[in-house]
């Protein structure tokens, strides 16, 4: 049999990789992503990480495209966005092709204009 994650094993092997990939994407790519963001969620009022790569984001030299989860979290805690959600509370999402057709997070931006 194989062993299942738990949840809460799970999220804390989420977080573990998104604090290494930050880290290894430094300090000045994690201020030029925060203002790529802001600037961005003035114009977007929906959407998924996918989005910023599509809108210009470069990709850090290091950490990969898993160091905007970070940047993304703090936008979260900031107030600058919030999840989408449908009438029961569950966050929506939206396929993404580079991930597949996955179902990826939709965001909303509290900046738009």
């Amino acid at each position: 049999m194989t062993e299942q994650l738990d949840l809460t094993d799970w999220r804390q092997r989420q977080e573990q990789g998104m604090r290494l990939a930050s880290e290894n994407a430094g300090d000045a790519w994690k201020q030029y992503a925060a203002s790529f963001l802001r600037h961005f969620l003035r114009q977007r009022r929906l959407f998924i990480v996918e989005d910023l790569w599509q809108a210009g984001l470069k990709e850090p030299a290091s950490g990969g495209k898993r160091a905007v989860g970070a940047v993304i979290k703090e936008a979260f805690k900031a107030g600058l966005i919030k999840p989408k959600t449908d009438e029961e509370g569950n966050q929506s999402g939206r396929p993404s092709k580079s991930s597949n057709g996955s179902l990826m997070p939709l965001w909303v931006s509290q900046k738009y204009r």
